[in-house]
């Protein structure tokens, strides 16, 4: 056994198979006493690995999970983000270069999580007649202080609320957001997508008012005809984004203050959150070309 007394400086790993309760529970506690620990799950399960990052919390041991399969991505990029804290690191080691790409992709995608959120001012509010709008709804529940970001250029968009805040007249459903007309560019980190092309199973990029990213699957894309409003904000760089969204009162935006804003409320000089761009895309992806959207 070793004399962690006398070892310095130098960094010292448990390493473990876990395959069931009591091996589980044994690597834990020898882990524990390591700087690193690095598990290997025999099930394919997340559970032992949420139960090995809870009992590590108070601890200051680094875990480490090592993936079985060396083709599968989506096990590696889920350990890191468990209980949306995740395992500290992953000892992944595919052998294909499209494995390899596909990772890097997915894990850019998790580690460059940030957008930078702006304060828009209000310019023209007005209602613009009936269309097919579509209401997001995601397999989550949104905080208080998160949208999708959602405009009808690529030039940006804006900050759009979840039912999360109080309705007079039907249950809150923190899961939805309504997102406007199905022609809208709904934003991500490096790319975009029209709302019409969202369906059950899609991703889509969940943003707090200070730019914090999450990524989380579309359960459903309800499309019907409505009323619409046209919102239009102008932003500190001389930028216009608009947004055309349901024209109803709990159909709402956030303000300067992360409050909900009534769009039916709505008057020139509101400051609302929104997103900015450089305009240019094809199949929803940032080109370098010049480009006028009106």
């Amino acid at each position: 056994m070793l004399d962690f007394e006398d070892k310095g400086k130098m960094k010292f790993c448990f390493k473990a198979f876990v395959k069931d309760a009591e091996s589980l529970n044994e690597a834990i506690e020898k882990g524990m006493k390591f700087d690193y620990l690095s598990i290997l799950f025999d099930d394919p399960t997340n559970i032992p690995l949420e139960l090995v990052i809870a009992r590590l919390q108070p601890t200051n041991t680094i875990l480490m999970k090592e993936i079985k399969d060396i083709n599968d991505v989506e096990d590696a990029i889920v350990s890191l983000g468990v209980m949306e804290v995740g395992a500290d690191g992953i000892i992944f080691s595919p052998t294909s270069h499209e494995v390899y790409d596909s990772f890097i992709k997915e894990l850019d995608e998790l580690i460059a999580a940030h957008v930078c959120i702006q304060v828009g001012t209000i310019t023209r509010s007005k209602p613009i007649g009936m269309g097919y709008r579509g209401c997001i709804d995601l397999a989550a529940i949104f905080n208080p202080d998160e949208g999708i970001l959602v405009g009808s250029t690529s030039q940006g968009g804006l900050l759009c609320c979840p039912e999360v805040f109080h309705l007079p007249y039907m249950e809150l459903r923190p899961f939805r957001v309504n997102a406007g007309g199905i022609h809208s560019y709904v934003f991500h980190v490096d790319h975009t997508d029209y709302l019409s092309e969202l369906k059950a199973g899609s991703s889509v990029m969940v943003v707090n008012a200070a730019g914090k990213v999450k990524k989380y699957p579309v359960g459903r894309i309800k499309t019907e005809i409505r009323p619409l409003r046209l919102i239009e904000a102008a932003f500190e760089g001389g930028e216009i984004v608009n947004v055309i969204l349901q024209d109803d009162w709990h159909v709402r935006i956030y303000s300067d203050k992360v409050t909900p804003l009534n769009i039916t409320e709505l008057k020139p000089g509101d400051k609302v959150l929104g997103y900015v761009t450089e305009p240019g895309r094809h199949v929803g992806i940032k080109v370098d070309e010049h480009i006028i959207e009106k």
